[in-house]
């Protein structure tokens, strides 16, 4: 299936130079900014404190999210810089085609939030006793925030480089809509093989619906929300079970998550489709008037 007519998204990527040698020194850049960006993260003395004195303490979460979020702002920062100065365009070209929404954020956020929530009170009552039993204290105060700013700093470095980047880059050749679709969210997946095959498939899928969303609106805004809130449950919900998710074999399979999962996937298609359509008629509505 090609595409019936020119995505304004993807035509973005013709507003700069596309030559194949700016592919490759981008490409470059990004692999040792994400490098530099794991070397951050997994150092043992960030900011040059001693982690064993903090070891176990909320003061060693707390600079572990910070040493996370600066990490992916660098990426951000890496990737502002060179998508000026290898392919001359500009940053927002990986943003959106008209604007970048807040609301729109805002929206992705209470949607699929609403959603992974219904979804763990079916199947992680443990996470949330472990959540009610355990976390609930004073460090919420200091977690929170840093959560939020961390969290939304990484999910949003990763649409740019995924939904933005790599999806508006490959449609310059590749013309398949389904091929387009299983390269990007197939890239996705895979980067996830450390938590298993059941990780890779659902990230993967999660990356098709992301690239089909960010066609239909034209823009990062509301798949950045939905990674958002969806990153920040996750980090809290899992906070108890976390060694069972790394020490899980990579074959297993748990289908009724994975059933839960395939349900928010289509009940957020089904949104995106009505959503879109409704702003669609509402802007025919207004300019006819």
């Amino acid at each position: 299936m090609r595409f019936k007519s020119e995505n304004q998204f993807l035509a973005l990527a013709e507003k700069g130079k596309n030559e194949w040698w700016r592919f490759l020194i981008f490409s470059i850049v990004l692999i040792s900014l994400l490098f530099m960006s794991y070397v951050i993260i997994e150092a043992d003395d960030p900011f040059f404190v001693n982690q064993t004195v903090l070891a176990g303490s909320v003061y060693e979460i707390i600079i572990n999210g910070l040493q996370e979020g600066l990490a992916f702002f660098l990426v951000l920062a890496g990737i502002y810089f060179a998508i000026k100065i290898i392919h001359k365009r500009n940053f927002s070209t990986l943003n959106y085609v008209d604007f970048f929404s807040k609301n729109e954020v805002l929206e992705g956020i209470v949607v699929w939030g609403t959603l992974v929530l219904l979804g763990s009170l079916i199947n992680q009552e443990d996470d949330w006793k472990y959540f009610l039993d355990n976390r609930i204290d004073t460090t919420l105060v200091y977690l929170i925030p840093v959560s939020i700013v961390t969290v939304a700093i990484q999910s949003y470095a990763e649409e740019v480089i995924f939904r933005g980047y790599l999806l508006q880059s490959f449609s310059l050749r590749i013309k398949n809509y389904y091929v387009l679709l299983f390269l990007c969210s197939a890239i996705f997946g895979i980067l996830h093989v450390d938590y298993g095959l059941e990780a890779v498939l659902g990230v993967a899928l999660f990356g098709a619906i992301f690239c089909i969303i960010v066609l239909e609106r034209k823009s990062l805004a509301f798949v950045s929300g939905v990674h958002f809130i969806n990153n920040f449950l996750v980090s809290f919900l899992l906070s108890g079970d976390e060694k069972k998710v790394i020490e899980k074999d990579f074959m297993d399979f748990d289908f009724v998550p994975i059933g839960i999962t395939i349900v928010q996937f289509i009940l957020l298609l089904v949104y995106i489709k009505k959503s879109t359509k409704s702003t669609y008629y509402n802007t025919e509505q207004t300019l006819c008037s």
